[in-house]
């Protein structure tokens, strides 16, 4: 048994008795919440499967990564056609959660449904979480019960608002909730980096599965990676057993072996860096976090840990804290988890509060601070743990039985109150689509069938037009499409390309956008008035599918205008020339970096000069696509013409690599 803070002196009974009972009690304890996961999770094995949040984005994601697997020589490069336009999504995304569960998705395809495989992998993963959290806290030293305690308290996180959808409970992984699935992948790699850097810093033993482990987490969630990565150097201070030359050997090792693993990830991601769109339309706290005052008030208040009930993880992570800080005065050694959630509690505040003092601690700029959230509460919940198990252990039977029901009972109720309204919401959609099947079925068979053989996109509206109302149940008919493989227009699951931000200005009701974004079809309800030439291809009860004849993927395009600069000032041309008749008439605006020739185009414009108006040569017709199709192994072809100097479009997302 480990010497640790958490540890307490025997008020009655032998050593040998009392730690037989501890460490029964403690397996009970986990048994219990992960049983509770099992039963009260189990239903999102079946309402899973209509997602209203980013699991429609790693569902696709996956079963794309796994077709690549087999058929790409370079899956990294691989393109993601179903989002967004299109985007090589593993040039800037952590590729390994895509990529393992798309490896099962493909040993299982024959015998058990893909749906079926993703969800059961989700299930599994957040069912057994708390397991991670009890092997963190003992490699941190701390106690069996404490450590029980901190893997119950991990499930139990109820944040309010915005601290409730990307954290660790379970706004952030139930259907009613964000879908963070590469998350849920990079919380567990990185509780096992945590321990494993805690247990090397004692004895060396543990370097090698530290650096595997590190590197598990940057190929899962490249967020909770950095964390990890940035709590090394805290880890050497405060972990006691080896001499400091012998905990740096070992942390240098790990992190060597670390960039070994995940190298062919992160050197093209940094190589990439200026390539990699930072949205303007995310939300401003997504990337600066919220600040000191209301990050500080939440947690007073209980929003941040105990939103909507009695305030008892924040009490107990307070009283935890002040038995650290005691601990630390009087044995002068701070406790791992007591710095760890000081170190990123502050972090958390974001740049609100620390602007560009975060440099100092190696924050990379277009990282989501708010995401530290996460950092915070897996410490949290160990200084809440730490502090049950302190106060049972001097509690004499009653007291203890009584201490236990006014812990447990509420924590319990409060979270299954939330999976039980989750299970009731998704029943409810469940059933709607199943209703709604007869009808939309038809429709969804028929853009999958064509679009294999026309290349073109499908629209069901923007998020915050018309799209963001057209469901069945609670899921938006764009979240179905992605689902379902169909290549598709009009909400950002992820806006990591350069088209993302001027994409929401498309017009629906002006059929030279419909054709700028290479739409075929659009998915829509009865009460969208199509513009002039879009053709009613088919009506099935509520839903009514309009094709657009002659559009697809290529064009024939002028480009009597350029604009040269770096990525991050290509947004305002592009939407003063979305705004501007030129693109009715097929000119286009070319974009191209600054280190490209600079007569490469007629004229190039400065970055604030207005874009010209069209001239009467702009109005003649600058050439035609005559056929455009698809191969059985998905290859594009195209055969056009032109009767004057031109430009063959390829519509679809752009990456320089």
């Amino acid at each position: 048994m480990h010497s640790s803070w958490t540890q307490h002196p025997v008020m009655t009974g032998t050593l040998q008795t009392h730690r037989r009972f501890e460490r029964t009690f403690a397996y009970l304890l986990i048994a219990l919440t992960v049983l509770f996961n099992l039963v009260l999770l189990s239903p999102e094995l079946l309402i899973g499967a209509y997602p209203l949040n980013d699991h429609a984005l790693h569902f696709a994601a996956s079963v794309r990564a796994g077709q690549s697997l087999l058929a790409s020589p370079n899956p990294m490069d691989t393109w993601l056609p179903d989002v967004a336009a299109g985007y090589p999504m593993w040039r800037a995304y952590a590729p390994l959660p895509h990529f393992v569960t798309g490896l099962l998705l493909q040993l299982s395809a024959r015998f058990l449904d893909p749906w079926s495989v993703f969800l059961g992998i989700h299930y599994l993963l957040c069912s057994f979480l708390p397991i991670a959290f009890y092997w963190l806290a003992r490699s941190f030293g701390m106690g069996r019960l404490a450590s029980a305690f901190a893997a119950l308290f991990s499930i139990m996180l109820s944040g309010a608002g915005d601290f409730g959808r990307f954290s660790l409970s379970y706004g952030a992984q139930t259907w009613r909730g964000s879908g963070l699935y590469p998350q849920l992948w990079g919380i567990w790699a990185a509780l096992f980096a945590f321990g494993a850097f805690a247990r090397a810093m004692r004895d060396g033993r543990a370097w090698i599965t530290a650096g595997v482990a590190l590197a598990i987490a940057c190929l899962s969630h490249l967020i909770l990676g950095v964390v990890v990565m940035l709590s090394v150097p805290i880890l050497l201070l405060v972990s006691l057993g080896a001499p400091l030359r012998q905990r740096l050997a070992y942390a240098a090792k790990s992190l060597v072996l670390c960039g070994l693993l995940s190298g062919f990830f992160l050197i093209p991601l940094i190589l990439d860096g200026a390539w990699i769109n930072i949205s303007r339309w995310e939300s401003p706290w997504k990337w600066d976090s919220f600040g000191a005052e209301p990050i500080l008030l939440a947690l007073v208040k209980g929003d941040l840990l105990d939103s909507g009930r009695w305030p008892i993880l924040t009490l107990l992570f307070t009283f935890g804290t002040l038995l650290a800080i005691g601990h630390a005065i009087t044995r002068r050694r701070i406790p791992p988890a007591l710095a760890m959630a000081a170190f990123w509690f502050l972090l958390f505040f974001g740049r609100t509060t620390w602007g560009h003092l975060l440099k100092l601690a190696a924050i990379p700029q277009g990282m989501h601070l708010h995401r530290l959230q996460t950092a915070f509460e897996i410490f949290a919940v160990l200084l809440a743990g730490a502090a049950a198990a302190a106060i049972l252990s001097r509690l004499r039977l009653p007291y203890a039985t009584a201490f236990l029901a006014l812990v447990l009972i509420p924590l319990f109720a409060d979270r299954a109150a939330f999976l039980k309204q989750n299970t009731v919401w998704g029943v409810d959609n469940l059933i709607a689509h199943r209703n709604a099947a007869p009808t939309l079925e038809p429709i969804l068979n028929h853009l999958q069938k064509n679009l294999q053989t026309h290349p073109g996109r499908v629209y069901a509206g923007l998020a915050a037009g018309w799209g963001g109302s057209f469901k069945i149940g609670s899921t938006p008919l764009y979240a179905i499409l992605t689902t379902r493989g169909i290549p598709n227009v009009g909400f950002l699951f992820h806006s990591l390309t350069p088209l993302a931000d001027p994409s929401v200005y498309l017009d629906d009701h002006n059929l030279a956008d419909l054709h700028l974004f290479g739409i075929r079809y659009v998915l829509a309800p009865r009460s969208w008035q199509p513009p002039t030439g879009v053709q009613l291809a088919m009506n099935s009860g509520d839903y009514f599918l309009y094709e657009i004849p002659n559009a697809g993927i290529f064009d024939v395009v002028a480009v009597p205008h350029a604009f040269n600069g770096p990525l991050r000032q290509w947004f305002e041309p592009s939407r003063d020339w979305l705004r501007t008749p030129l693109r009715q008439y097929g000119r286009y605006l070319a974009l191209y970096p600054s280190d490209a020739p600079a007569d490469r185009f007629p004229r190039t414009l400065p970055r604030w000069a207005p874009i010209p108006p069209p001239t009467p040569a702009d109005t003649f017709a600058t050439g035609m696509v005559q056929k455009q199709w698809k191969d059985a192994s998905g290859d594009l072809h195209v055969t056009a013409s032109a009767s004057q100097n031109a430009y063959l479009l390829f519509r679809t997302g752009f990456h320089p690599n």
